[in-house]
């Protein structure tokens, strides 16, 4: 499955749209950064601009890759669980069914029995 996020930009040189490509939440910085035509300073930074994707759709998209979850040994008995995602492929490595995720407010039974 995919992870969808909702995010709202608005600025000259965009269009009204839903986009469909990959961004992470470290892709934020670099993508303002640019889009104030500024570099940032300092250690090198993670994410990677989307600017041009935004502001032109039949540019490339800069990032086609996401790790998720990676859990150690502190953090889960079955460690390390990770995945990642490649274009449409995903990676799931040493998944038990224990993800640790709670289910959204309509999946949960709010009576107090097992749902």
């Amino acid at each position: 499955g995919g992870t969808r996020t909702p995010a709202f930009l608005h600025g000259p040189g965009l269009e009204p749209r839903v986009e469909e490509r990959m961004f992470h939440v470290t892709d934020w910085y670099p993508t303002l950064l640019e889009a104030l035509n500024k570099q940032p300073s300092g250690q090198t930074i993670d994410g990677v601009s989307g600017w041009k994707g935004l502001t032109n759709t039949s540019e490339n998209w800069t990032r086609n890759e996401m790790v998720y979850n990676i859990m150690t040994d502190e953090e889960h008995p079955y460690s390390p669980v990770s995945a990642i995602r490649i274009g449409d492929w995903k990676y799931l490595w040493r998944v038990t069914g224990d993800d640790g995720w709670q289910k959204p407010p309509e999946g949960r039974n709010t009576q107090g029995t097992q749902g």
